[in-house]
């Protein structure tokens, strides 16, 4: 017969035997958290992502109206006057942030950001793109890397003179809303945001002699025979490497592409089993190269003949991380 003690005590020894966990139960515990780590990460990043992205629209919204007040006061949207500056020319349009004479120092033994601007002689220039395989900028002014472009605008800092001695005019945008690199606004990633005007003309952009969308390659007047002219920003997207140069005709490719010229002609077709649809006919474009700072798709096709084709490089396009005002 079990005495009183002894029955008393049984309990509070089963009692502390089960002050701990289990093997299996760690280990349950353990997998359950990787679920729902596995669950619930995939959807920050994505929620975070989305956010940047919503970020950057609402940014090329404000940009958008501040083009439409711009032209409201001109008559016209900032124009393209000189081959790969349409970033600097929206930068300089629209936030003034140029000095009041153009720069006279002369290049430096440095890399130099996209948007920054320095001289050669009396020429100044704005860089196009940032060199990232750590050689420093050639003395000689290179048109893979630079272009000509005048930043006086008759007042330091924000804000601009339209005549000497006038009254400082205000920027179109807020300069402590932006970010910016040089004469350029950058993205929430650094890349310049790059803009295209539309031309004035009104184009067809599904003819067939000419291409009347996207300009054709080695065209020295596009807005004469397209609506959008891709040499306004077209060095930037000919790099996916940071010591490897596309050739033009890709990169030429990457960006119709993208407005919906998925066989890359320059044009819209809209007869035969590849029929395409323009991704818009809007007075000028805002491109952001997103997260992965490409322009355009990663991959793309050296021709688009058959259907197949024809899927595949629209999902190439798909798949694209770019921010931008029309898509």
């Amino acid at each position: 017969m079990t005495s009183p003690a002894s029955a008393a005590s049984t309990p509070e020894r089963s009692r502390g035997l089960r002050t701990g966990f289990t093997l299996i139960e760690v280990l349950v515990a353990i997998g359950l958290l990787v679920v729902l780590a596995s669950i619930l990460i995939p959807l920050v990043v994505r929620a975070q992502r989305q956010a940047v992205k919503s970020r950057m629209l609402a940014d090329m919204q404000s940009i958008g109206s501040a083009l439409e007040a711009y032209r409201a006061d001109y008559g016209d949207y900032p124009r393209v006057t000189v081959s790969e500056t349409g970033a600097a020319v929206l930068g300089k349009a629209l936030l003034a942030l140029g000095p009041a004479t153009d720069p006279i120092s002369p290049y430096s033994a440095r890399i130099y950001q996209a948007g920054e601007v320095a001289s050669s002689g009396v020429v100044s220039y704005v860089c196009l793109r940032t060199r990232l395989d750590g050689a420093v900028t050639p003395a000689v002014p290179d048109v893979n890397w630079w272009a000509p472009f005048s930043t006086g605008d008759g007042a330091d800092g924000a804000g601009f003179r339209l005549r000497t001695g006038a009254s400082i005019k205000k920027p179109y945008l807020q300069a402590d809303r932006f970010k910016v690199s040089g004469t350029d606004i950058v993205d929430s990633f650094g890349n310049p945001i790059l803009y295209f005007p539309a031309s004035t003309a009104k184009k067809s952009i599904t003819r067939i002699t000419d291409a009347g969308y996207v300009s054709a390659i080695g065209d020295v007047d596009a807005d004469a025979t397209a609506l959008y002219d891709s040499n306004d920003n077209l060095i930037p997207f000919r790099a996916q490497t940071p010591t490897v140069e596309a050739d033009s005709i890709n990169a030429h490719k990457r960006l119709r592409a993208m407005l919906g010229d998925i066989d890359m002609n320059g044009r819209i077709n809209l007869l035969g089993t590849k029929q395409e649809q323009p991704v818009t006919q809007a007075p000028f474009l805002l491109w952001s190269a997103g997260r992965d700072g490409i322009f355009g798709p990663l991959t793309i096709l050296s021709a688009v003949a058959t259907e197949s084709e024809f899927a595949q490089q629209s999902s190439y396009c798909d798949k694209c991380d770019d921010v931008m005002s029309f898509r």
